[in-house]
């Protein structure tokens, strides 16, 4: 194997980042310029009693690497009886939905209040959002597996 000096203006550099729920790759020149790059996360919506998620997105190499909070927040809903699918979602699903949110190891439920300059919902965490949040809070508290003391 040959180094390589990431500071020379010529060099490139396949940057990944990976943790349970998200994956991020980029392509890196010179160390500092990021000619490309692609997050895969899990984004879900809630509009209209129902929370929805991708039905696609698990067919994708990147599945392995993105279902741990996904699978958590669907058997939540399962237990909770609250409307939940897997379906076919679009970008104008988003900006018409009541909530947004997006689920990932570090972050576990992130509300999006703003996408593309549209305000989602009334721009604040909604009432869904905080509600899986609190339930996810407390099952991860009894039932996760603590790593760090």
């Amino acid at each position: 194997m040959t180094a390589v000096d990431s500071r020379r203006a010529d060099s490139l550099i396949l940057a990944v980042e990976s943790s349970c729920d998200e994956t991020g790759i980029a392509v890196v020149q010179g160390g500092r310029r990021i000619l490309s790059n692609v997050v895969a996360s899990q984004t879900a919506l809630h509009a209209g009693g129902t929370v929805a998620f991708p039905q696609a997105f698990h067919a994708s190499e990147f599945w392995p690497l993105v279902h741990r909070t996904r699978a958590t927040v669907l058997e939540i809903c399962a237990a909770e009886k609250i409307s939940c699918a897997e379906t076919d979602l679009a970008l104008e699903d988003a900006y018409g939905a009541d909530e947004v949110f997006c689920t990932g190891t570090m972050g576990e439920l992130s509300a999006v209040t703003r996408i593309d300059n549209n305000t989602i919902g009334d721009g604040n965490v909604g009432p869904m959002t905080k509600r899986l949040s609190d339930i996810y809070a407390r099952r991860t508290a009894t039932e996760g597996v603590r790593v760090v003391d």
